[in-house]
């Protein structure tokens, strides 16, 4: 018997209601190998437990506050104490943003209000109600700043791998590249590089939410200089997971 896909599910994204609340680590790795006279490699590894609470749910718009509620820093060594320290002072800062539904899935925006450091809470935007047919997948663009050097995005291709009557198990590729009609102050150049590692990704058909996603990205970064180009080659890994309750964190 020919090999056939897996049928493909009517939907994938976050269902919410008023007043849930519940928990997400979020895991960045990022390798940054700098190439001039000195060679410098920097490697950074870092968690933050974010605390999501849903205040209102209407029929096409979600209004939640994210609660920086710890981070905790995986390599404080070869962090150094200034990094660690710099990334500790956000603990418990809060911030507002707007879930607002497409034909295709979320969006997300910060709701008005003071403005705080953290970046958008793109994981609760994962998921989609328009897949593409041949092979059952779709894809999605998320923002992302890259050590203030940018503002690329990070451009997902998710594939349908398998299907339970419960689960929903997910591959992801991942790309860098800068937004359509951006302009780059800095005259950065950015060659994004195929990942070889594969992310993976789980849904809750059940409960309609995301219990684990993760992706990788690569790319080679270059700043034109009077003396020489400086070249940066970046590897980075961002996952995510899904807790209902307070999960134990060191």
């Amino acid at each position: 018997m020919a090999w056939q896909p897996p049928a493909q599910p009517e939907s994938v994204v976050w269902q919410f209601r008023s007043g849930q609340d519940f928990y997400v680590e979020e895991t960045q790795r990022q390798l940054l190998q700098v190439k001039g006279i000195t060679p410098v490699t920097t490697y950074f590894d870092f968690t933050y437990l974010w605390h999501y609470t849903i205040q209102k749910v209407t029929q096409d718009e979600v209004s939640l506050i994210a609660v920086l509620d710890k981070v905790r820093v995986n390599n404080s060594t070869e962090m150094g104490g200034k990094t660690s320290e710099l990334l500790k002072k956000h603990e418990k800062t809060k911030s507002n943003w707007i879930l607002n539904k497409t034909p295709s899935g979320w969006q997300v925006r910060a709701s008005a209000g003071p403005s705080s450091p953290h970046g958008k809470p793109y994981f609760l935007t994962l998921g989609t109600t328009a897949w593409e047919s041949t092979p059952p997948s779709w894809k999605q663009t998320w923002g992302a700043s890259i050590n203030k050097i940018g503002n690329p995005s990070v451009a997902l291709t998710v594939l349908l791998k398998q299907q339970t009557a419960e689960r929903v198990f997910v591959n992801s590729r991942a790309q860098l590249e800068w937004p359509e009609g951006a302009v780059n102050p800095y005259k950065i150049r950015l060659q994004s590089s195929n990942n070889a590692t594969v992310g993976l990704g789980e849904y809750d058909l059940t409960k309609s939410r995301w219990i684990h996603f993760e992706f990788y990205t690569s790319g080679n970064w270059s700043i034109p200089g009077t003396a020489e180009t400086l070249q940066m080659k970046q590897d980075s890994y961002t996952g995510y997971r899904f807790y209902e309750r307070r999960p134990t964190f060191p």
